[in-house]
This record gives structure tokens, sequence and C-alpha cells, in this order.
């Protein structure tokens, strides 16, 4: 992972967006199968009301992290 930043809404602080930058698709694959993460993952299940994967593209690609 190359960055990782979580925010929440101040109208509704229960609704979280975290917006996580992997260096290839291979690399974010390669987190959601690491322990650490299923461990995460299970952990919170009981927490997470509804779940969005929104896959993008940089708005300006030439300030991206590398």
């Amino acid at each position: 992972m190359l960055s990782l930043y979580a925010v929440f809404d101040k109208d509704d602080p229960t609704r979280l967006t975290i917006l996580e930058i992997y260096a290839s698709r291979q690399a974010y694959e390669q987190h959601v199968k690491s322990p650490h993460f299923l461990k995460y993952k299970n952990g919170t299940l009981h927490m997470v009301k509804s779940l969005e994967l929104v896959d993008v593209d940089p708005l300006l690609p030439e300030l991206k992290i590398k």
C-alpha cells in the first residue's frame, strides 16, 4: 500500500470513507488475501452495514504516487 486516508462524514460520523492507494492491482489483491487484512475483515464484519468498492483513476495522472 502506498497510502491510506480515512475520513468520516461530518453529518453522519458513522459513515466512513477510506481511500487506499496501491502500486498495482496485484498489490491490492495480495493485500486483501494477507493474514492481517483477513483478521481485520473478519473482526469488523458486525460493524459494517454496507460496503462499496470503487475503482478510480487519478484526476492528474502526472501527480500519481509512485
